[in-house]
């Protein structure tokens, strides 16, 4: 690809009337040394130089073609960029707005959690400590340990079961775990409708 200054880009810099009055006046030069008799070294100058000339305009032209073809090229590439910006701009305040929304409910959620589960009901429901132990091993995608149970019970203790967590906690525990997950799925929606704009866009650009 030619640069900013090449040779094509400034021959299309060129006046076309310019190298037109040039060519015109050589060729006339041309004709009067073939009519009036002069020295022959002459008129092969004179000959090659129209020769030179003729070749500029042709060149000139094609610089001049290419200069537009490379402003339209750019031209398209700006609104093409322009409209790609414009698209990210809509998705990033649709992605938030929707984060907001999630990270709001989410809350209300948690809040709303000390009035169902009391301090009555984790009296009346313990929960085993094994449930924390599966619940981490998934969190951690670990296979628990062969020297804890399910239970919570390890060879080392001789079989005593640990404090379970309370069932506020546990609930606590997942609602926050799903109100992650939310904003991890509207990360990742948000994410690959801007791929797939991006590549529609790209491509009716084209």
């Amino acid at each position: 690809m030619f640069g900013l200054f090449s040779p094509m880009w400034l021959l299309g810099m060129i006046p076309e009337t310019l190298i037109h009055m040039v060519l015109g006046l050589s060729l006339a030069a041309l004709i009067v040394s073939m009519i009036v008799p002069i020295n022959r070294f002459y008129t092969v100058l004179l000959a090659i130089f129209v020769g030179m000339v003729m070749w500029l305009e042709g060149a000139t032209w094609t610089g001049r073609e290419y200069a537009e073809h490379l402003n339209n090229a750019k031209e398209q590439i700006a609104q093409l960029e322009a409209k790609q910006e414009e698209l990210t701009r809509q998705l990033e305040e649709a992605y938030n707005n929707e984060i907001d929304e999630i990270k709001n409910n989410g809350e209300q959620i948690l809040e709303s959690v000390e009035d169902v589960v009391t301090p009555d009901v984790d009296a009346q429901c313990p929960i085993p400590n094994g449930v924390r132990v599966l619940h981490d091993s998934a969190v951690n995608n670990e296979v628990p340990s062969t020297t804890r149970s399910a239970s919570g019970e390890t060879e080392a203790d001789g079989g005593t079961a640990e404090q379970g967590p309370r069932l506020s906690e546990l609930t606590s525990t997942v609602v926050g775990n799903y109100n992650s997950c939310n904003e991890v799925r509207a990360q990742l929606e948000a994410l690959q409708k801007w791929v797939i704009d991006m590549q529609r866009t790209h491509n009716n650009g084209e």
